[in-house]
């Protein structure tokens, strides 16, 4: 609700929350050490879709 403040009525908006909520111990095929950025890639292929 917070955001939607921001945005002018009328216009559709989606918040996601994509940073770094898990992480990863070691390096390992498209995942580095460290925060994984969970969701990212789950928005490209739905903005690839569009």
């Amino acid at each position: 609700m917070f955001i939607g403040e921001f945005v002018e009525a009328g216009i559709p908006w989606a918040h996601i929350d994509i940073g770094g909520t898990s992480t990863a111990a070691k390096t390992a095929g498209f995942k580095v050490k460290g925060g994984t950025g969970f969701g990212v890639s789950t928005l490209i292929k739905l903005a690839q879709e569009m």
